[in-house]
């Protein structure tokens, strides 16, 4: 969604919870759906993610849960995140939602995202596992660095990317949030 801005900081939450849930992913579904990294080879290549809430049609309503969102109780982990979301931007709900790891030492390349349910979803980044000075999220010619634990917003209406240049893979959980004011009935 295009926010006028380049980032929003929406607040804090407690990482521990979610963080604990990672250690409950099989290594091996880490590398499982490769969907990401096929379509945007180039953008997506050094990128791992577990679908929590995904469709390969990127559908705006009823988003298909898959395992990880029930085995790790996803829906109780984000009571804290839904709040502020619904605070911020009113009643809404979860188009998608995934966990994404990007490999130490590398990048997200530069990138817009496109469709019609990214115009209407607010992009959310929450950092989990990374050397956070270390991690620049860059939007337009701004960057910025995320702590664990907190909310942001980002503008993926413009060019946007992501540099690890740690020496960990960074893992943020990302979530384009969409609300019930009647943006976006006309989408699938």
């Amino acid at each position: 969604m295009n926010i006028g801005v380049n980032f929003k900081f929406l607040g804090t939450i407690d990482p521990q919870p979610l963080i604990e849930s990672l250690s409950k992913i099989e290594d091996v579904d880490w590398g499982a759906d490769t969907f990401r990294q096929d379509t945007y080879k180039g953008i997506h290549s050094a990128t791992q993610a577990i679908h929590l809430i995904y469709d390969t049609d990127f559908r705006h309503f009823n988003g298909t849960k898959h395992k990880y969102w029930s085995l790790l109780n996803m829906e109780e982990l984000l009571k804290p995140v839904m709040e502020s979301l619904k605070k911020e931007y009113g009643p809404g709900y979860l188009a998608r939602a995934v966990f994404v790891k990007l490999f130490a030492g590398k990048n997200v390349a530069r990138h817009i995202d496109v469709g019609g349910s990214y115009t209407l979803s607010h992009r959310i980044h929450i950092s989990l596992i990374a050397e956070e000075d270390n991690i620049m999220y860059i939007v337009r010619d701004e960057d910025k660095t995320f702590k664990l634990g907190e909310i942001w917003e980002i503008n993926d209406m413009v060019e946007h990317e992501v540099k690890n240049n740690s020496q960990i893979d960074r893992i943020n959980l990302i979530m384009d949030y969409a609300t019930l004011d009647g943006k976006g009935w006309w989408w699938k």
